[in-house]
């Protein structure tokens, strides 16, 4: 694809959140703040709609020019639509939390036996062999990263950030391997639809994203793990690494507010980065702090992850350690008062 193509969905995609942010003001789809939010102006949200709809606008017209196996491409398409729907119904009639989680489990449960192959996991000399059970783990995991996406979207900008740094480092590192993969211009027309959003979206934002695309983001990272990670040049590890911050972070608050006897299916601000946020007061400095992270500290990570491969896990772990530690002082998981 030529490189004008992305060009055009970069603005179609800043075009799109415009129109999406006149429209959203006049029907009053605004997040106006309360004690649980992170912002403290009444701001326009479903922004990520204009996200949602340029990936699918690019797409179309990348399968056209391309050699992706139909059933990915409509696989894939039909099963990131239906988790968008299901978050564009949450933002303008919230959902029964465990209604939207059921859902969400059916559509990470199909998606896994649509795109098999599952990859082999290399751990040291062995390649582990996922089988059913690993498929159901599978499912769960897609379903926990659709849905960790989404908690982390609470400030300005940091949820495109961790788009765009995750998706350039495997860009970068497919790269840096030589290999010209089918999954390559689809990651890139993911990446621009993203960032013509972030531009609305950078601190201090004009809109904000939504239920819509954030569970949508999620999802596609999750399955382009399984499609890239087929191609044998980069592996589950690789993307867990780049994706740390938000694991992290969203697993440990989840554990945490467990073991406190909090009900999770409820709207809090627990996260480091929410802490963080009203600590510094500032959304820019933490959003900033995440791209140093991601860039200075997981990503070498994750490209000795590709390197070699079989110590994937080691390189994982040794990345993650210091990140617990930083958010397990950073009291992840209390309950902060504004």
């Amino acid at each position: 694809m030529n490189n004008c193509w992305y060009l055009f969905f970069l603005f179609c995609s800043f075009v799109l959140t415009g129109i999406f942010r006149r429209f959203a003001l006049k029907t009053g789809l605004i997040d106006v703040p309360n004690e649980r939010s992170s912002h403290l102006l009444p701001t326009p949200r479903g922004g990520g709609v204009a996200v949602v709809a340029t990936f699918f606008l690019g797409s179309c017209i990348m399968f056209a020019f391309s050699d992706i196996s139909p059933k990915y491409f409509y696989g894939l398409i039909l099963s990131s639509g239906a988790v968008a729907l299901v978050g564009l119904w949450d933002d303008y009639h919230a959902l029964p939390a465990l209604l939207r989680l059921g859902i969400h489990g059916v559509i990470t449960f199909l998606a896994v036996f649509l795109f098999l192959p599952i990859p082999d996991i290399p751990i040291f000399s062995f390649n582990i062999h996922l089988g059913y059970i690993g498929m159901a783990f599978l499912a769960v995991s897609l379903t926990w990263l659709l849905n960790l996406y989404n908690f982390m979207d609470g400030i300005d900008g940091l949820a495109g950030v961790e788009a765009i740094t995750t998706l350039l480092s495997v860009l970068f590192l497919l790269w840096w391997k030589g290999r010209e993969l089918p999954y390559g211009p689809w990651l890139g027309v993911l990446l621009v639809s993203v960032g013509g959003f972030l531009i609305w979206n950078w601190p201090p934002a004009k809109i904000f994203m939504g239920d819509s695309c954030s569970g949508f983001l999620g999802y596609l990272m999750g399955v382009f793990t399984l499609l890239t990670s087929s191609e044998g040049v980069v592996t589950p590890w690789t993307w867990a690494i780049l994706l740390g911050v938000f694991i992290v972070d969203a697993t440990l608050t989840l554990v945490q507010r467990i073991l406190n006897k909090e009900d999770v299916t409820q709207p809090h601000k627990n996260h480091v980065y929410q802490i963080l946020a009203l600590r510094f007061g500032s959304h820019l400095k933490i959003t900033l702090a995440v791209i140093v992270v991601n860039v200075c500290w997981l990503l070498p990570f994750a490209i000795l992850s590709v390197f070699f491969k079989k110590y994937g896990v080691i390189f994982l772990l040794v990345s993650y350690l210091p990140m617990l530690y930083f958010f397990w002082r950073t009291k992840n998981g209390s309950e902060q008062k504004a």
